[in-house]
């Protein structure tokens, strides 16, 4: 079994970085402890990379270092008495993401590859905008567009990047090659 280089395992937990906050948001309730919590699934991921199997869903695997953190937190919280959880709800909340995040895994891909069509500059914008929480004016001055021109784009983007995704996810469900 190949070990993940240190490239490999963080391209993967930039990739599952958002998916797996909101899961140990879900799990503690406190979106801090989640960010800390987050931090310390990385360097146990890093610990226990050589137990990942390439070829295997990196998110599932990801998602089982972090319930054993989480159950670390809910233990050491328990210990100074301000809380406790059941582990079976951790585990039923657990098996929900799973089952949440597999429906949503197509149409993450379909919008990835969607994304990856655009144009750079495109890519950008969508990324100030979405990634960056950039305001719309500021996309104005940076781009020398006016507030009306980064409106109508990022609305035409959205859109494209809708009918792509409707269109690569009924090629994926109709097992049909692109046109």
């Amino acid at each position: 079994m190949a070990e993940l280089t240190n490239e490999e395992l963080s391209r993967l937990l930039e990739t599952e970085r958002r998916s797996l906050i909101g899961f140990l948001t879900l799990l503690t309730g406190d979106p801090h402890a989640a960010d800390d919590l987050f931090q310390d699934v990385c360097l146990e991921g890093w610990r226990a990379r050589a137990t990942f199997e390439p070829g295997t869903d990196f998110g599932a695997w990801i998602r089982a270092v972090a319930r054993i953190q989480v159950m670390r937190h809910w233990r050491r919280l328990k210990r100074h008495r301000l809380v406790s959880l059941n582990p079976e709800l951790l585990e039923q909340l657990s098996q929900a993401w799973d089952e949440e995040s597999q429906e949503a895994r197509p149409r993450e891909q379909a919008l990835a590859e969607c994304v990856r069509s655009l144009e750079a500059h495109q890519i950008q914008i969508l990324t100030w905008r979405y990634t960056e929480s950039w305001p719309h004016e500021r996309i104005a001055r940076q781009t020398g567009r006016s507030l009306d021109a980064v409106r109508m784009l990022l609305f035409r983007l959205r859109k494209a990047l809708e009918s792509c995704m409707e269109t690569k996810l009924r090629e994926k469900h109709d097992g049909s090659a692109p046109a």
